[in-house]
């Protein structure tokens, strides 16, 4: 890489940003992710929507009000009218209608029928040489419905709509979280390269300081050729790693504002701030907070539900079932709208339908075994799925309750490595070491940052993927929910 295009990737990464950027620590990058992200707006997005489904759901439980009619109807044509002597004759018959109904009505979720209270109006004008009119008026009709020996459809969609909607909650909240382990990966990215860059500078600055050492060792012949050309090489190398690590800088910074929402003109930046979580997790807590929280385990439910919802609807298909309905009602009839509201009469309506399967070659038991095998075959699945989901989030806890002694043998390896390049690079200097010794010590010092921060990246992956397995902030004891 020439020198030219080093210096403009070194002013864009680092003299860019402080003409103005965002700089943020781990919690709030996910702070501002969860609000700002494309992600964010689309898992909100999507949880509205169910949050309207279920207010939709719940209104068929409520009274609703209609108003219904038909103003005007006109009919021109030939029809069939009986005579007072018994004869048919073809007449022509022109007749305008007009009717308005307003309706009053209540679903009763208990029994699975409805009531429902209405007032009519109609008027029927028949045209010609004889002009007739007709009102009928019905003020007032009580009414109720109600299936029998038939599934209660509007009890179980409630039941299922319920289910549903906390499936829905849930699921926003899991994806929120599935975002925080995003996030909190491209954070990590980030940082590390931001501190390779900057071990890669001081790398950089020390090779040179090296290299000048061994040409001057070299040149009063304290050194052989081979060694001066390790240094040239050991130095050459760090400018490459420079080079590289200023490409990889741009390319995860890019892919966190991608995550947060950052507009593209807009720098990043991230410090590392956060004090760690070093409690233990209990698995027996973690299982009983997952079964409580996870949309898994409601969506569990749901299925279990709609299987017995199959079962049952074939069981009533092969039975006796019918339909009760009963009304009571006063109406009229009068030439004048004033008295069709005058001398009310009674009007009652009284009907029973049944429907009975008698001879159908076996099809509804079909059905209903059909029903009963798919509910047993779902049972299984939702169980070994328990087990995947319970073993899963048991692997978790034990990792993360072993990551705080990985992280700590890290960070003290971290320590030591640094401290071992700092006596070589002054024995060296002293030259009581050769080149080959005092690079080896730097590898270790570079391996050793790169494997502390990767381990801390692994231990609050680990953290936020117990928070979306459990649904659970263990270290504030409150549950996890989308608002």
């Amino acid at each position: 890489m020439n020198k030219k295009y080093s210096l403009l990737l070194l002013i864009t990464v680092f003299v860019l940003p402080l003409l103005g950027q965002m700089r943020f620590n781990l919690k709030q990058a996910i702070t501002y992710g969860q609000e700002h992200s494309p992600s964010a707006r689309s898992i909100k997005a999507a949880y509205s929507s169910a949050e309207w489904n279920y207010i939709a759901s719940r209104s068929a439980l409520l009274p609703s009000l209609s108003l219904q009619g038909n103003v005007p109807g006109f009919v021109r044509s030939i029809s069939q009218i009986q005579q007072p002597n018994g004869d048919i004759s073809f007449r022509e018959q022109r007749l305008a209608s007009s009717s308005l109904s307003m309706m009053l009505s209540q679903n009763v979720t208990p029994t699975g029928g409805s009531i429902f209270m209405s007032s009519d109006l109609s008027r029927i004008d028949l045209l010609g040489t004889n002009p007739t009119t007709t009102w009928q008026a019905s003020p007032l009709q009580v009414g109720f419905t109600q299936p029998l020996f038939r599934v209660n459809n509007l009890r179980w969609d409630w039941k299922q709509a319920k289910l549903q909607y906390e499936f829905a909650k849930k699921q926003a909240t899991e994806s929120l979280e599935d975002l925080s382990i995003a996030i909190t990966t491209a954070f990590f990215d980030y940082y590390i390269v931001r501190k390779q860059m900057i071990n890669a500078e001081y790398n950089v600055a020390m090779n040179d300081t090296f290299y000048r050492i061994a040409e001057g060792r070299y040149s009063v012949g304290k050194i052989a050729e081979n060694e001066k050309l390790q240094a040239e090489l050991s130095l050459m190398n760090a400018q490459n790693m420079r080079d590289q690590i200023q490409i990889q800088i741009l390319t995860t910074e890019k892919r966190l504002k991608n995550l947060l929402g950052v507009p593209d003109n807009q720098r990043v930046d991230v410090e590392y701030e956060e004090s760690l979580p070093l409690y233990t997790v209990s698995l027996e807590k973690a299982l009983a907070e997952a079964r409580e929280n996870r949309s898994n385990y409601v969506g569990f439910k749901i299925q279990e539900t709609d299987a017995e919802l199959n079962v049952r609807r074939a069981t009533a298909n092969r039975r006796f079932n019918g339909d009760l309905t009963m009304s009571f009602g006063l109406t009229n009839t009068s030439a004048q709208f004033n008295e069709a509201y005058n001398n009310l009469q009674d009007a009652q309506r009284l009907t029973v339908g049944f429907s009975m399967p008698l001879i159908n070659f076996g099809r509804n038991k079909a059905a209903y075994m059909v029903a009963k095998n798919d509910k047993e075959s779902r049972m299984a699945q939702i169980e070994n799925n328990r087990n995947s989901l319970e073993l899963e989030i048991m692997n978790n806890v034990l990792q993360f309750n072993q990551l705080k002694q990985i992280l700590a043998i890290s960070a003290k390896s971290d320590t030591i490595a640094r401290q071992r390049y700092d006596i070589s690079t002054k024995r060296f200097v002293l030259g009581k070491i050769d080149l080959t010794n005092l690079t080896i010590a730097q590898n270790e010092k570079d391996q050793a940052l790169i494997n502390y921060i990767r381990n801390l990246q692994n231990f609050w992956v680990s953290y936020y993927q117990l928070r979306r397995l459990t649904l659970f902030d263990f270290e504030t004891g409150n549950k996890i929910l989308v608002q």
